[in-house]
């Protein structure tokens, strides 16, 4: 089954003959005028593109190593779909727990983290008030809104 050349009355189809950056952008925005023009349902679309999104990571995530071995068979001059790519070393990862320095530089960071995060709560609840004192008589100034925090949709697709 390609999803790429699906029927498009039944749906999204996505098969330009060459993937580019305006290629995407071009159907995004052809659906997107479709909804604004109320041609789609809002809600129907952002669940069917969160659907989309969540497909598309599944196959990337269980055919990447196919993926990597079918790329080495190609020069880096060579495109498909009109896409050039190219395989990257990824950095190592290292465990240093086995350092007693570390474990006890890192146990501290940890330990002042968690102070941070009780002190912010404190500052967060000074807000309610012109000024806030704590136990020991220090004056707690409140926290700033940095960026008010908005509306989002969550999307729970379930499992059958």
């Amino acid at each position: 089954m390609d999803i790429f050349n699906e029927d498009s009355s039944a749906g999204i189809a996505f098969s330009p003959e060459a993937i580019t950056k305006e290629s995407i952008t071009l159907k995004a925005g052809n659906i997107v005028s479709d909804v604004l023009n109320g041609h789609l349902c809002p809600l129907e679309t952002y669940i069917k593109s969160k659907a989309i999104s969540d497909v598309a990571a599944s196959i990337c995530k269980e055919i990447k190593e196919d993926a990597i071995s079918e790329a080495d068979k190609y020069s880096s001059e060579d495109k498909v779909l009109g896409v050039t790519f190219a395989t990257k070393n990824t950095a190592n990862t290292y465990d240093f727990s086995d350092d007693s320095e570390w474990v006890r530089m890192d146990a501290e960071i940890k330990y002042l983290k968690s102070k941070i995060k009780a002190y912010e709560a404190k500052m967060i609840q000074a807000m309610q008030y012109a000024e806030m004192v704590d136990k020991d008589g220090a004056i707690i100034t409140p926290a700033k809104i940095k960026k008010a925090g908005g509306t989002t949709i969550a999307i729970t697709i379930p499992k059958i």
